[in-house]
């Protein structure tokens, strides 16, 4: 099957998954007795579902094409040259910060990880006081297998970011309000988490702090003589830091190398025209870095004067990266075209893949222990984004008003490590879910598979689909076992479609484990 034709292709099937799962999801909501759960309400909510689901489906396939093309994949190959390595990357689950925006990067060149405030669970205090990873959390078994070569040299790039309504929400809790919307603190807890990943797993974290308002950033804030001079990190704290050569300032380094820059300019556009932003500019880079790289290092260095040759080059690119970005989305200085929410749903994803023009997701790592509060947290912005007019009802079900309290769409999508091609993925399709649309938390998923398809794919496939499985539905199982997360599903306020992707990221098939 031809890949640019395969998720096209594949869509029909969706569709009719998607069709059964609309049916199966709206009998469950009507046997369910709710004052809000009126026969109009539900009828309403499930019409509006199936419509955004379906244009869901279909922008995310498209996109997997363009990840799949020979543009993508020669970018990744420039990106990953340029840095010396594939970093790993923490960020916000806030859909103006996929790595896209900030460094340019195509998506295979890091591996990018999305949570809200960029906050990764998995760390803890042990009995002296020490900070520590949990060894048996989901964060332990990511760092060990965090990069693809053991020999590579090793770095997780800890982005925090202006105006984080996360973390600003948790210093309000604490008792604060600090100027600088809790930056500081976010600065300061990722610093100390960072330590300790280089200390247990060997991996060098690198600080970086994103700019929504401009779409550049800095360097240097999260070293500990910076940290320990200031107690936060307003406009004016920041602006003597820069004067006096304690950070790096992207937006200072665009106008610094602003001819080489405007040499190598070309109209980006991450949305409509994927694959060929990205080779270009990849393409830009490394005529850039001809030109700036030496220099640009020995600022670099400046602040890092005893880190080793290999983290100043990846340091010194994502600085570059980050003042390119920067200066494409914004060269004549009318400021960064990414700094409104305009997040219309919710995807649960361990990978992020934005930014979309249509149907911008809050992107979200299903964390164990973790899901129920995220999930509450996002759906909780994107009413937001409706009140506020950002965010429109694209069926007309709804009148403004209306449309706050409708359903937000929740989309869980796992990855199963076989490529589209794939002849499994037909099996996996023919699978008919409806016995255990309802029984899915009591059903033994290897047995009952294994009666489905067992004899017609291979043991290792096998095994991964139903570690796959098994990894949702204790997640879903996580979001029905927190009340205020059931109650969201049973008066229709949220509603989670599950969702297998293939490899190469193309989506595949719908599992009606219905919540």
């Amino acid at each position: 099957m031809n890949s640019t034709t395969a998720p096209y292709a594949g869509l029909k099937t969706l569709y009719l998954q998607l069709d059964s799962f609309i049916s199966l999801h709206t009998a469950r909501l009507k046997g369910i007795k709710q004052p809000t759960n009126t026969q109009q309400s539900i009828e309403r909510g499930r019409m509006f579902i199936h419509a955004f689901l379906k244009g869901f489906l279909k922008e995310r396939a498209k996109r997997s094409v363009e990840l799949s093309s020979s543009e993508v994949t020669e970018a990744n190959k420039k990106a990953i040259k340029l840095m010396g390595a594939r970093p790993g990357i923490m960020s916000c689950m806030d859909s103006r910060l996929p790595v896209t925006i900030m460094f340019g990067l195509p998506m295979q060149a890091a591996k990018s990880m999305r949570l809200p405030g960029g906050d990764m669970p998995g760390f803890l205090y042990d009995g002296t006081g020490k900070l520590t990873v949990d060894t048996s959390s989901r964060l332990a078994a990511l760092l060990t297998s965090s990069h693809e070569h053991p020999l590579d040299p090793r770095f997780q790039l800890l982005v925090s970011h202006t105006g984080c309504a996360a973390r600003y929400g948790l210093e309000k809790l604490a008792g604060r309000d600090p100027a600088d919307q809790g930056l500081y603190a976010d600065i300061y807890s990722k610093n100390e988490q960072g330590k300790v990943l280089q200390q247990e797993y060997g991996i060098d974290p690198i600080g970086f702090v994103y700019d929504v308002a401009t779409g550049y950033g800095y360097m240097g804030l999260s070293r500990d003589e910076v940290l320990s001079s200031t107690n936060e990190f307003g406009e004016q704290v920041l602006k003597e830091l820069e004067f006096n050569n304690q950070i790096i300032n992207t937006r200072s380094i665009a106008k610094k190398y602003s001819s080489v820059f405007r040499k190598n300019f070309f109209k980006v556009d991450w949305t409509t025209n994927h694959k060929e932003s990205a080779l270009r500019f990849m393409i830009a880079m490394e005529h850039i870095c001809e030109a700036v790289f030496p220099e640009m290092s020995d600022q670099v260095r400046a602040l890092y004067r005893h880190r080793k040759p290999p983290e100043i080059r990846m340091k010194t690119m994502l600085v570059l990266f980050n003042a390119f970005s920067g200066y494409l989305h914004d060269p004549n200085g009318t400021g960064n075209p990414y700094t409104q929410h305009l997040e219309e749903c919710v995807v649960f994803d361990y990978k992020s893949k934005g930014p979309f023009k249509e149907y911008p997701a809050f992107a979200i790592a299903p964390i164990e222990g973790n899901v129920a509060e995220y999930a509450q947290l996002a759906q909780t912005i994107v009413r937001d984004n409706r009140r506020a007019g950002r965010v429109k009802d694209r069926t007309n079900l709804y009148t403004d008003r209306d449309f706050i309290a409708a359903t937000v769409p929740f989309i869980y999508k796992a990855e199963v490590g076989i490529k589209s091609t794939d002849a499994a993925w037909e099996l996996i399709r023919s699978i008919d879910w409806t016995e255990i649309a309802y029984s899915w938390q009591h059903v033994d998923l290897t047995t009952w598979l294994s009666e489905q398809i067992g004899s017609n794919i291979s043991h290792e496939k096998f095994v991964t689909l139903v570690t796959v499985l098994n990894e949702m539905r204790n997640r879903l199982q996580e979001l029905k076992n927190n009340t205020k997360t059931q109650s969201l599903l049973d008066t229709d306020a949220m509603s989670i479609l599950p969702l297998l992707v293939s490899s190469d990221r193309q989506p595949q098939s719908i599992v009606q484990f219905i919540t």
